[in-house]
């Protein structure tokens, strides 16, 4: 059944709920998205499609470093 497009935009999955959280739990450190899969018991695509979501949020930021994508939280 389909839902109203403000209820699609306003909501949160779990896993970005998730993701969000212990990012916001650990604001001094970057992950990479395998250490943020195992930690939110996600799959590592899911979590990187919750992570550029909550990049163009402003509410992660990535890097690369080493060749390893790392992601932090966004906001101060």
């Amino acid at each position: 059944m389909p839902i109203p497009r403000s209820q699609f935009d306003k909501a949160v999955d779990k896993l970005s709920e998730k993701v969000l959280k212990f990012l916001e739990s650990h604001p001094d450190e970057a992950f990479a998205i395998e250490e943020l899969a195992e930690e939110v018991g996600g799959r590592q695509i899911e979590v990187w499609s919750v992570l550029e979501e909550l990049k163009q949020q402003n509410l992660a930021k990535g890097k690369c470093i080493e060749g390893k994508s790392h992601y932090c939280i966004g906001k101060a």
